[in-house]
């Protein structure tokens, strides 16, 4: 059954054990299901999901929290001498996959990055200090926020020089979306950012499901 549409992973159907006709799409509004209005039967398949999440495993965001250090070399700069946008990009999804993987200890895929801002930029010789942690996890999605800071190697100085946010999912090794544990928040920081990401993904499925009629 086919419960959401998260992320540019396509999620196939959701059986419920036990029964093939659960297959039957909930949106068929009007129809019966073995003489089961499709719209209480749709009530009754949210109320199992949400069970579902409510009993699933949780971890804190401190379980996954990754950080990764490189130096900028010449090969990653630009003729000005700061590190190029798209090795910055790359680094930033290598440890986003790292905080995805920890929590889930499944395979993940980046299903988007969006809100990544560059405030300044990293210079050559300098360190590029990566910081990744959890802010949602959803049914088999994950958003991950991180956090670049600059050092000087030299004086000892940091900057923060840019953030971003990620979208992962879990997969098996057929590529298929797996379930992910839920995600325990504690204090207002942590709290805050749930909420935030929660409204992203909202606007996150609105705009993929608007981009079908393409």
């Amino acid at each position: 059954m086919v419960l959401y549409q998260d992320s540019s992973v396509a999620h196939k159907s959701e059986q419920l054990p036990g029964k093939s006709f659960f297959t039957s799409t909930v949106n068929k509004v009007g129809s019966d299901v073995l003489g089961c209005n499709a719209s209480y039967y749709s009530m009754n398949v949210a109320c199992l999901a949400s069970m579902k999440m409510k009993n699933r495993k949780e971890k804190k965001v401190d379980d996954s929290l990754a950080e990764m250090t490189q130096i900028v070399l010449p090969n990653d700069t630009n003729m000005l001498g700061h590190l190029l946008g798209g090795t910055l990009m790359h680094w930033i999804d290598l440890i986003g996959a790292v905080v995805a993987n920890r929590h889930c200890r499944s395979l993940v895929v980046t299903a988007a990055m969006e809100g990544l801002d560059f405030h300044s930029p990293i210079c050559l010789g300098h360190l590029a200090i990566l910081k990744g942690r959890m802010h949602f996890s959803g049914t088999s999605s994950m958003e991950v926020g991180v956090e670049v800071y600059s050092e000087d190697t030299l004086s000892g100085k940091h900057a923060h020089t840019s953030s971003a946010i990620l979208t992962y999912v879990a997969v098996d090794a057929k590529g298929q979306p797996v379930p992910v544990p839920g995600l325990s928040v504690t204090g207002d920081e942590e709290s805050t950012r749930f909420r935030e990401a929660m409204k992203r993904r909202e606007r996150r499925l609105k705009r993929l499901k608007e981009n079908k009629k393409f």
